[in-house]
């Protein structure tokens, strides 16, 4: 049965003005409505009483017989009724019998997607993760974990939230939620609070909590895919390209599946630079800039940013640059996608699905952005 055919038949007799109900569940006093709704979709005078004699045989056509047999099977599994009306199920299933490898292949297929949506998915707030001991970092220094319980070898999803790398909270990337993998959003100490090299060092120790600790949520550190947006797109390209920070704690840069910042800053960031007293319009490329550590043997890295005339200054022409710059090291994982007619945060809606479809390929499993 093709989707839209479902549509048809399910969805438009269960529209907010036949229901009297907030789960939306067949009553008997939606009889008439939905014999008027069968009369006109099907030309029939009416849909079948719902409390017919156990041995009384149903007079429709063929057609008409099995259309209404599909949505009563159907709508039985979605809405939880079939003990409602068990004598009617019984009847049709015997008159039925040839069709009812079609009908059950239909109910178990439901039923999966069901047990899907049921997934019991936890969130545990406020997990420290670093080894210093001073005021501002006891309070910064936090992350959150979403995960689906009783599950392991899932992969796993380190976010760093945005804000110029002086404001902003941990946070999730929402669309990934439910889809199969462990999220985890990180707090970092903020400009002009400490430097940059202190922010820096805090995402990777975050990042390293997350390869000793992952698994007692379900993760799978060998499957650890780091991402940002806006200031945590810059934190991101910083721990792919220069591994000195993940060495600090005994962590390889290479062992990360995959780095994908959204909308990352390429050169020096313009609050590192504000802090050093140069203009938000003079570039700068040193040693806290990602252009500055290009390498050859970096992992896949997923350069992603919104339309060059709407993007935060020269966003997208810094990314193109590094990703140049990448292929002329000899590095042939580094791609960039520009999203068309999409600004600074509105890029975010559409990097996600790259995100999930790279959450789905570490993962060894199909998915269509």
């Amino acid at each position: 049965m093709q989707i839209s055919h479902l549509k048809k038949t399910i969805i438009t007799p269960f529209e907010p003005r036949y229901s009297n109900r907030p789960d939306g569940a067949v009553c008997y006093k939606q009889k008439k409505a939905l014999d008027v709704w069968y009369r006109e979709r099907h030309g029939c005078n009416s849909m079948p009483p719902l409390r017919r004699p156990f041995n009384h045989k149903i007079n429709m056509s063929s057609s008409q017989k099995q259309i209404f047999i599909d949505n009563f099977c159907v709508i039985s599994v979605l809405f939880n009724n079939f003990l409602q009306f068990p004598r009617i199920g019984i009847i049709f299933a015997y008159h039925n019998r040839n069709n009812m490898k079609r009908i059950l292949t239909i109910a178990a297929s439901l039923a999966i997607c069901v047990l899907a949506v049921a997934q019991n998915y936890k969130t545990i707030c406020d997990i420290p993760y670093t080894s210093k001991t001073d005021e501002y970092s006891q309070e910064r220094l936090k992350l959150d974990v979403y995960f689906r319980e009783n599950a392991h070898d899932m992969p796993v999803v380190v976010w760093f939230h945005g804000g110029g790398l002086t404001a902003g909270e941990k946070e999730f990337p929402y669309k990934l939620k439910e889809k199969d993998c462990v999220l985890v959003g990180v707090n970092y100490r903020l400009l002009p609070n400490v430097t940059i090299d202190k922010t820096i060092d805090d995402a990777a120790e975050a990042v390293a909590w997350v390869m000793d600790n992952i698994d007692k949520y379900g993760g799978n550190k060998s499957k650890i895919i780091v991402a940002g947006h806006s200031a945590g797109g810059y934190l991101t390209m910083m721990l792919a390209l220069d591994k000195q920070w993940l060495e600090r704690y005994g962590k390889d840069a290479n062992a990360v599946a995959a780095y994908i910042p959204f909308s990352g800053q390429a050169i020096s960031h313009f609050s590192y630079r504000k802090m050093n007293g140069i203009d938000n319009l003079q570039p700068t490329i040193d040693q806290f800039a990602p252009l500055y550590r290009v390498r050859k043997d970096c992992p896949p890295l997923v350069l992603l940013v919104g339309d060059r005339e709407l993007e935060l200054f020269g966003r997208y022409e810094e990314n193109a640059y590094l990703q140049r710059m990448m292929k002329l090291v000899g590095n042939t994982t580094t791609l960039l996608y520009e999203f068309g007619g999409h600004g600074h945060c509105g890029m975010l809606e559409l990097g996600y699905h790259i995100l999930e479809w790279w959450v789905r390929k570490i993962d060894g499993k199909p998915f269509e952005p």
